[in-house]
């Protein structure tokens, strides 16, 4: 279709040239390809202190109607008011970004942001090892799975927490700026500017909705 789309725009058709014959660099499975024990997954957890609060998709009013409904007991009505409420910040931890559509972490206003905690391989919370941090991987589903294709990111910046920061707002070095493409795959990788050396952290910080919606919905980042 890119190359003998008959109707379809040339831009459009060289778009989709170009992301085909790209390097597989800016793919999440990259990653995991056997041997490339030096590009797994980081172990992380959400650093409340400096992550935004989950917001919804619904005005208080409909919120309200919905509550209402679901205090009548039916099944169909609970479903559908627990559909509407603020998932948690941990949602976007998740193994896959495969789930029920909706079922992300809702960001709206001015302060969008997402900081994310590394800790060590025995996974007890609390106990962070810095680490040099390559990529920051952001996957949400299937474009033909959203609910809402105005609500994926677009632009955002990274920043680092050094090693044994002890700054009241630990995460100021910029390791970046990007955009979360929507013509590309749902899996995007962003390299990460290393020359800071290890990190105990990260806080990826969203400008406004970027694709047109009203808020922003992160469905899985690592």
């Amino acid at each position: 279709l890119a190359s003998t789309g008959g109707d379809w725009p040339p831009a459009l058709r060289q778009r989709l040239l170009a992301a085909l014959n790209s390097s597989c660099e800016a793919a999440w499975a990259c990653s995991e390809q056997p041997g490339n024990s030096q590009q797994k997954p980081l172990a992380l957890e959400i650093d409340l202190r400096f992550t935004s609060q989950g917001a919804t998709s619904a005005s208080w009013v409909r919120r309200a109607i919905l509550e209402l409904g679901a205090a009548t007991g039916l099944p169909a009505l609970r479903e559908r008011a627990a559909a509407y409420r603020p998932r948690p910040p941990s949602v976007v931890l998740r193994a896959s970004a495969a789930g029920p559509a909706g079922d992300c972490l809702a960001l709206r206003g001015p302060d969008m942001a997402v900081a994310l905690h590394l800790h060590s391989a025995s996974g007890q919370p609390g106990e962070q090892e810095p680490a040099i941090i390559r990529y920051l991987v952001i996957e949400q589903p299937p474009r033909w799975n959203m609910l809402n294709p105005r609500s994926l990111p677009r632009r955002f910046s990274v920043y680092g927490k050094l090693a044994n920061s002890t700054l009241e707002e630990p995460y100021t070095v910029s390791l970046g700026d990007f955009s979360y493409l929507v013509a590309a795959p749902s899996a995007q990788a962003f390299r990460l500017d290393t020359s800071v050396g290890a990190l105990q952290g990260l806080r990826v910080v969203f400008e406004g909705p970027g694709q047109g919606g009203s808020y922003i919905c992160i469905y899985r980042i690592r």
